[in-house]
């Protein structure tokens, strides 16, 4: 309100983020610095090892696809390698709240990697992560980035794009989309549970809703986890069907694959619950037991 004349000037911090970035992408057309792809990082740890520290001038690029603004994630980040139909998503953890104000959905930055490390927050749980240290009281996890090494290691484009889920069969989810946002579709939440809240009162810090989706003569199911914390925590499930958007990661002990939240305004539901396929839909085109047969069942192209 003090400027009459409707000229303003750039925040200077944004300025000095901009020419930090320049100078990453200088070095790294310069040959100083190498850009490796966030499958390539991943690959340089191995579950449940001592965290690897980067000696090299390595730089990995991504776009930011999850938020805190809703309190469904804390003190991390997701970024994978290309914002749509990506190959692969790793987890920063930084010493940052609100960071959806810097870090923003579709946000392209740059991350030199070059003194932090590559491990699991939590031990053996299989999700690979970008830190700042080693825990002091246990060397087989990492610590977060903290406040002071963000401007030094994590680098901010001017660039934010559009984020399209990948679509995503649920018995189709591997490793190798922890980190990525999918969409589920034909899916639904189950029965039982529709009208209950997101989080379970009860419980102190997540609570899993199992989802459904029909593929084929049958369903497929995967537990979506929501935070005690999350501002959403008290919405009730819907329930229609149709498609749920959302990160793939993995519940604290690492055993299941579950489903992470920005938003519940990625589950539009609206539609009718989809039915699995029944059988008199299918026509027999061929039926061979053991009645007429010694056993060597031979049939071409079978």
């Amino acid at each position: 309100s003090c400027v009459k004349n409707n000229e303003f000037e750039v925040l200077s911090t944004a300025n000095e983020s901009n020419l930090a970035l320049n100078e990453v992408l200088d070095a790294i057309t310069t040959g100083e610095a190498e850009l490796q792809t966030i499958s390539q990082i991943k690959k340089l740890y191995t579950s449940g090892e001592p965290p690897l520290q980067i000696v090299s001038n390595i730089v990995v690029k991504g776009y930011v696809v999850s938020s805190d603004r809703q309190g469904n994630f804390f003190k991390e980040i997701y970024i994978q390698n290309e914002p749509e139909n990506p190959s692969a998503g790793i987890k920063i953890i930084l010493n940052l709240t609100n960071s959806y104000n810097t870090y923003n959905i579709g946000r392209e930055v740059y991350i030199g990697l070059q003194d932090l490390y590559i491990g699991e927050s939590n031990s053996e749980d299989g999700i690979i992560a970008i830190g700042g240290a080693i825990k002091t009281d246990d060397h087989l996890e990492i610590e977060a980035i903290t406040s002071n090494q963000i401007e030094s290691y994590i680098f901010r484009s001017e660039k934010t794009f559009t984020i399209v889920p990948k679509e995503v069969a649920i018995n189709g989810i591997d490793e190798t989309y922890i980190g990525v946002f999918i969409t589920i579709n034909d899916c639904a939440f189950e029965a039982n549970i529709i009208g209950n809240p997101y989080v379970n009162p009860n419980d102190d810090f997540d609570t899993q809703r199992e989802i459904i989706a029909c593929q084929g003569l049958g369903f497929f199911s995967m537990p979506l986890e929501s935070s005690s914390f999350a501002l959403f925590s008290n919405e009730l499930l819907p329930g229609g069907g149709g498609a749920i958007n959302a990160i793939v990661t993995k519940d604290f002990r690492g055993d299941v694959f579950v489903l992470a939240l920005n938003t519940t305004e990625d589950v539009v539901l609206n539609s009718t619950r989809c039915e699995p396929i029944k059988n008199e839909n299918f026509s027999v085109i061929l039926k061979e037991d053991f009645e007429g047969t010694s056993g060597n069942i031979e049939i071409v192209n079978w």
